[in-house]
């Protein structure tokens, strides 16, 4: 029992050291930005970071007009071990942005000041500071607040700001433990373990509430002004508190991001993004031999349904001087659209393929001029890299879908050969439609829709149909593949580089939306790397040097 009592008691302190900070920033900040100085150490050393290209711009700028030059990063005062935040705190006459950092040696830091703010500075309740109109370096021998502020009321004078600037500057150091960022229990279960950075907002929607009033300040109260006039407590879009939290692993970068969906509109989104990839669609591809593919998979009809209360709720918050007009339009909206059956037609599942790259000859036009200096139009041919892709939608309506194919045919816009149309407008490649098993296919391989049409191939499941079928939105590329097929004849200088050191240390990518989980929608984004370094972090770091070398 004692050991566990002493464990548990070591815990609490490490914990508390890797939260100094969060005892001074205030629990009421609307947005934070956190960053793990101890992760970051644990990815890449303070030696690797100095040698890096990032590293040395750090340095130079650090010793532009210094005669003893810094040779390390970690020599300049900061504590790169610590966490470093970023916090914003809107009010109703100023806005605060805050960058807050750990010292471990205040003299070293003093040394970065210039002679001329040298002399700017004064000392208040143990505190040395330097302000101007605008923003205040504050500090003690533990931690510097940087604070930048701004007006949101067009008659405050620059005078209340500066003194507001302060104010909270103050404010910020005076902060006790229990009105502290340490305790607000939304940002600390926000936080990931080995997260390198971590993002959170208390409102979204409050927030661009209040960047429109921002936006009516800098407008000076002019037309835009009076139609965007909000009020600060409204939720505009209706997402509540979001947290996003960054990863550099073994062999991936990831990103995951939480939304807070309101509870005005929480049913609304389920009933829209409630439907599951059609089988038909989802097994009609070869998911193995693919060099990218976007999926989307809606409810067509409950969107049309739900839209005109949305929009109501939404936008009649955004322009609340226009709140009737909007629901005049919404109104008639409803009365306008029949929304089972467009829902039927285009029933909301679509998934975009590119199946590879090919050489192909294309059209284009040029002028050449005769002897009386006429303009004369001449067609000529060229070999051009063209993508080979299909695009399936899906539509209960299939005999209304072949009837308007058909109507196309009437009017000369599509030519038919079997029961593939081809489209005759002017485009860099050939357009070919077709339906099959509620599906419309369009796409630019004729070999494909033929192929398509008999059908006697269905694919089995992959490692992508899991993700198409619990993702409402998702897209993926296959970037190792896709660089195959694009030739290297193409770039040039810094973009040769790039495609170079992509094509050797990048596999994979995505960027997928969950389906609605509770109040939650989930967006998270991965980027999968090779096996040539020790963790995505070097890998970043190693591409910015591959860049910066000349």
């Amino acid at each position: 029992m004692r050991r566990i009592i002493i464990i548990v008691l070591l815990s609490a302190v490490s914990i508390l050291k890797a939260q100094k900070l969060e005892t001074r920033i205030p629990k009421d900040v609307d947005m934070v930005v956190s960053m793990s100085g101890e992760n970051l150490l644990e990815l890449i050393s303070v030696a690797e970071f100095d040698k890096s290209s990032i590293g040395k711009e750090m340095l130079k700028g650090i010793n532009r007009r210094r005669e003893d030059k810094i040779t390390s990063i970690d020599k300049v005062g900061f504590n790169v071990a610590s966490n470093a935040y970023y916090f914003f705190k809107d009010s109703k006459e100023v806005g605060f942005h805050n960058f807050f950092f750990e010292l471990n040696d205040v003299e070293k830091f003093k040394t970065l000041i210039s002679k001329r703010d040298l002399k700017k500075i004064k000392v208040e309740n143990g505190l040395s500071y330097i302000e101007d109109s605008k923003s205040i370096r504050i500090w003690n021998d533990k931690s510097i607040l940087v604070l930048f502020g701004f007006k949101v009321e067009g008659n405050l004078k620059r005078e209340i700001l500066k003194k507001r600037v302060k104010e909270y500057a103050f404010h910020v150091f005076k902060s006790k433990n229990k009105e502290a960022l340490v305790k607000n229990r939304a940002f600390q279960k926000a936080k990931k373990k080995n997260s390198f950075a971590t993002v959170w907002i208390s409102n979204y929607g409050r927030i661009m509430s209040g960047a429109m009033r921002h936006f009516e300040y800098f407008s000076n109260g002019g037309i835009m002004s009076s139609i965007f006039r909000t009020t600060e407590s409204k939720n505009i879009y209706g997402i509540e508190e979001v947290t996003a939290n960054l990863f550099f692993e073994k062999d991936n970068v990831n990103m995951v991001v939480d939304m807070e969906v309101s509870s005005g509109v929480r049913k609304s989104f389920k009933k829209m993004y409630n439907r599951k990839m059609d089988k038909s669609i989802l097994n009609s591809f070869d998911h193995n031999n693919i060099l990218a593919f976007a999926s989307l998979s809606m409810n067509t009809e409950e969107i049309l349904l739900e839209y005109p209360s949305l929009v109501n709720k939404l936008y009649g918050n955004v322009l609340p001087r226009m709140k009737e007009e909007i629901s005049v339009v919404t109104d008639l909206f409803s009365l306008v659209v029949d929304e089972e059956a467009i829902g039927d037609l285009i029933t909301g599942n679509a998934l975009f393929v590119l199946n590879d790259f090919s050489k192909q000859e294309v059209e284009y036009v040029t002028y050449k001029y005769d002897e009386d200096y006429k303009r004369k139009k001449i067609i000529k041919k060229k070999e051009e890299m063209v993508p080979d892709f299909t695009l399936m939608v899906g539509s209960k309506k299939e005999k209304l879908v072949q009837k308007i194919l058909k109507l196309g045919l009437k009017h000369g816009i599509l030519t038919k050969e079997g029961n593939v149309f081809e489209l005759k407008e002017n485009l860099p490649f050939k357009l070919y439609l077709l339906v099959k098993d509620e599906v419309l296919y369009v796409t630019n391989s004729q070999k494909r829709s033929t192929s398509i049409l008999l059908g006697k191939k269905k694919y089995g499941s992959s490692n992508y149909s899991k993700l198409i079928k619990n993702s409402s939105a998702l897209m993926y590329v296959n970037i190792h593949k896709l660089m195959n097929n694009v030739p290297e004849d193409m770039f040039r200088g810094n973009d040769k580089r790039a495609f170079d050191f992509g094509h050797n240390n990048l596999k994979d990518a995505y960027i997928k939306a969950s389906k609605m989980k509770g109040s939650k929608i989930s967006t998270e984004l991965k980027l999968r790397t090779g096996v040539n370094e020790k963790n995505s972090l070097k890998l970043f770091f190693k591409f910015m040097d591959e860049m910066a070398a000349k």
